[in-house]
């Protein structure tokens, strides 16, 4: 008898509170539907907007890692500790040199480097079968393929010879072939970039969208170096250098060789440069992570 009695205040204990949260939720129909309804949504809302905000993190770093995060940039121009360079904020600065890039490229004066490559960059009138339209060129080394990790999806890559040359020689963009030839296929055929004919060698393979004010390469004209400079810029100095170490881990190393090098010579004092990174220190990349993980949770 005492067995019976403790079950049944058991099951009242348990099956009453079921049956009147079910006798509220029938009276008022609504109200709880749109209770429930409310909870699903603000739930899947957490759950989306936690998805988005890893999408986010992921595609952030992917573009830093295809700028590269073992890349040292140098930009001419003298500037306050922690201040950008003043070519940075468009002042035209026009000591850096050609020669600068040899020296900094050889193995003996900065040994953590695999390749460096130099640039500069325009806009000109490019024309084909008549048809004209403005767009980017970048003059740039053969190193180039090797320091932004590039590759070919036809033809070929300017060679180290035709850096220096004058060669008239272009390599497309993907994004820039598609326009200007459709399926047609573009190598051996001449382009005009203002008055220079040039022939087309190759085109590079699609890289997407680029970040952090890097200009895309789907969209831009490569040219040989001296080419750009002399034929099309009128100009004998560079825009820029991108360094390429063999490891992240080195950067350190390499910039302080570079400045010790800039330091100890003559012709290329160090109050005229400003070294920078165009990658990411590692202690800027491991923030970075933290910071975008902590977004993706707050959210």
């Amino acid at each position: 008898m005492e067995k019976r009695y403790c079950s049944n205040k058991l099951d009242m204990k348990i099956i009453s509170p079921i049956k009147i949260s079910y006798k509220n939720l029938m009276a008022a129909k609504w109200r709880s539907f749109l209770t429930i309804l409310g909870i699903i949504i603000g739930v899947a809302s957490v759950i989306i907007i936690f998805a988005i905000g890893r999408s986010a993190q992921e595609l952030i770093l992917d573009q830093i890692r295809g700028v590269g995060s073992d890349l040292i940039g140098v930009l001419p121009g003298a500037s306050k500790e922690n201040e950008p360079p003043a070519s940075a904020l468009g002042i035209s600065i026009t000591t850096l040199k050609y020669d600068d890039l040899q020296a900094i490229s050889n193995p003996k004066n900065v040994p953590e480097l695999v390749e460096g490559a130099g640039y500069v960059m325009g806009t000109a009138t490019i024309s084909f079968e008549g048809e004209e339209k403005s767009r980017s060129f970048t003059g740039t080394t053969a190193s180039y393929i090797k320091v932004e990790n590039a590759s070919i999806s036809k033809g070929r890559f300017f060679i180290k010879s035709e850096d220096t040359n004058l060669s008239r020689v272009a390599v497309l963009g993907s994004k820039v072939a598609q326009e200007m030839f459709g399926i047609n296929d573009p190598i051996g055929k001449k382009i005009k970039i203002k008055e220079n004919n040039f022939t087309v060698i190759g085109i590079l393979k699609e890289r997407g969208s680029a970040a952090f004010g890097v200009s895309s390469q789907d969209d831009t004209i490569y040219v040989p170096l001296f080419t750009a400079q002399k034929l099309i810029l009128g100009i004998n100095h560079l825009g820029f250098m991108r360094l390429k170490v063999k490891n992240a881990q080195l950067i350190p190393a390499a910039i302080a060789n570079i400045k010790s090098h800039f330091e100890s010579s003559i012709i290329f004092p160090i109050q005229l440069m400003m070294i920078f990174l165009l990658g990411i220190k590692l202690q800027l990349w491991k923030l970075l992570e933290v910071l975008l993980t902590r977004f993706a949770i707050f959210f």
